[in-house]
């Protein structure tokens, strides 16, 4: 930020006009101007005359040049010489060329520069003498300064630490500064390199870590011991160099870079109430804007261990489809890749459920299997000629890494029979496996529902027996003690009334089967309603 200020004096005669004052102040231009093209000095130098131009510096750091050239127009004799010094603020000659060559043409010879070695306020002066003898006659001459600032940039920024395998995001950021301009050799000063949260990329806000280093240049690491987590306002980073200004620098645009830090997070479809096994789910991993690449999702039983996560959708996109294939509670980790570094959001706690009742009994395999149940029940009836029968049952099962439903093994209820012509009610107590998890590879066998038959227990019984259909109070029952949804196989029955012949009463009516309805009557699969529409979790 340092600049020339070529400041004209004016007089009504030329023996004035070769003085001119060269200021050099904290200006906002950022490079100093060239040679001129036109002199500032003009006029008869006597033998031995000297002419001072005084130029004002103040706070030149370390390492900062200061160059004089000087020239004039053609002298013909070769008479005009021109010896010039350069004195420092305490007045000692730190430069000095005794005697340029007569100037025989428009030339502009340079002035071996100065190096300043410590930090400099005050004037440095030009002397410019007649090292030779004065024609009759004006000859110009011009003189300028050039001061040559360090400049400290930083570049290469990347970050250090963290573990994709530990899903941990980096901690800090390794970043190479450098010194150039003037001499960076001679470059001293200390100054703070920090590393800070910012809006846009370009202004720092609050600071992460900060380090004071000097010299002409090198790779430091700045690091706040903490993974970085992005925020939604502030989703970079920016580490810039001598924030305070404690140096004066050619170009103050130049000492800060960028990186992206994501505020990862994951959006699930807002439109579903929670998440169910075997589901397409719409998963969006958000980054606040940020450019990002290498979206992923990762998945884990909760409690499991960091190192657990498996990742179960990947895209180039930020949206994907997600089955979830892990039931009751789970963690869900969203991340993706910006600055060539994987960053991961928070982990999104989620309790996955079991499959609605009216999903399991509308499927395929399970409404063929139920069948296959009623089909043997009915079996057992006939053989015995309908003197004994049984309740057959079983846990529906789904195995989550196929998306397929099965029976697991057959429970059989005990036998029953007329007894003196009344029929014994038949029951059954379903067994089955529990779950079967599978957390390497995020799936599992689970049971979801229960399923029993309820065989025509009255076939040869008295025609005043009846009874409901579907399922009975002690299944509902049953479901809402074990937190599990059943299915019933029963047969079709219809409105009716029963009463007693002899006396006229009503012994049953609703919808019934009755005595005379045939073991191969039409027969329906029913859900057990009154009870839970799902397995609880």
């Amino acid at each position: 930020m340092i600049d020339l200020l070529r400041r004209w004096i004016n007089s009504p005669t030329p023996a004035r006009r070769n003085t001119c004052v060269l200021r050099l102040e904290r200006l906002e231009a950022r490079e100093v101007p060239s040679i001129p093209d036109t002199p500032f000095g003009i006029g008869n130098l006597m033998k031995g005359g000297v002419h001072s131009f005084p130029a004002k510096a103040k706070d030149l750091p370390s390492g900062t040049m200061v160059e004089i050239y000087f020239g004039g127009s053609k002298d013909t004799t070769g008479q005009f010489k021109a010896s010039v010094t350069l004195k420092d603020p305490k007045g000692a000659a730190v430069r000095s060329n005794p005697s340029f060559a007569p100037i025989q043409s428009e030339e502009r010879l340079a002035f071996a520069a100065y190096t300043i070695t410590a930090k400099t306020s005050g004037q440095f002066t030009v002397d410019v003498k007649n090292a030779g003898k004065v024609i009759e006659g004006s000859y110009p001459y011009w003189g300028t300064a050039k001061i040559k600032l360090p400049d400290i940039t930083v570049s290469g920024a990347k970050y250090f630490g963290g573990s994709e395998k530990d899903h941990k995001n980096p901690t800090g950021v390794e970043v190479t500064f450098k010194v150039s301009g003037g001499d960076p050799s001679k470059f001293q000063e200390k100054f703070k390199i920090g590393l800070y949260r910012s809006t846009d990329g370009k202004t720092p806000g609050s600071k992460l870590a900060e380090t004071e280093v000097s010299g002409a240049g090198q790779t430091i690491k700045l690091d706040t011991k903490s993974p970085l987590q992005g925020r939604i306002h502030e989703p970079y980073l920016v580490v810039v160099a001598d924030n305070d200004k404690k140096v004066e620098e050619d170009n103050e645009g130049n000492n800060s870079t960028k990186l992206d830090l994501p505020p990862i997070g994951v959006m699930i479809d807002p439109g579903k109430n929670g998440l169910t096994l075997m589901d397409n789910e719409t998963f969006t991993v958000t980054t606040g804007g940020v450019a990002a690449s290498g979206f992923r999702i990762e998945l884990r039983q909760r409690g499991q261990a960091d190192t657990d996560y498996t990742i179960v959708a990947g895209s180039s996109a930020s949206k994907f489809t997600v089955i979830p294939r892990l039931a009751d509670k789970v963690d869900y980790l969203p991340s993706a890749i910006a600055s060539g570094v994987r960053f991961y959001g928070a982990t999104h706690q989620v309790t996955v459920q079991f499959p609605e009742l009216t999903t399991i009994a509308a499927d395929t395999k399970v409404v063929q299997a139920a069948q296959g149940l009623w089909n043997q029940t009915k079996t057992i009836l006939t053989s015995s000629n309908g003197q004994n029968w049984r309740e057959l049952g079983a846990y529906i099962y789904l195995d989550t890494s196929t998306g397929t439903y099965s029976f697991g093994p057959t429970s059989t209820g005990p036998l029953n029979s007329l007894i003196n012509g009344i029929p014994t009610t038949a029951t059954v107590s379903v067994v089955g496996p529990g779950d079967q998890v599978n957390t390497t590879n995020k799936s599992g066998i689970y049971y979801v529902a229960w399923f029993h038959t309820h065989p025509q227990d009255h076939w040869r019984a008295s025609p005043l027996f009846s009874r409901g259909v579907g399922p009975s109070t002690q299944d509902v029952n049953t479901s809402n003690t074990s937190g599990i949804p059943g299915l019933v196989f029963d047969y079709v029955g219809q409105q009716m009334t029963v009463k007693d012949p002899r006396t006229g009463k009503v012994i049953n009516s609703g919808i019934l089967v009755h005595t005379s309805v045939g073991v191969n009557a039409n027969a329906s699969l029913y859900q057990i309603t009154g009870g839970p529409a799902r397995r609880r979790t």
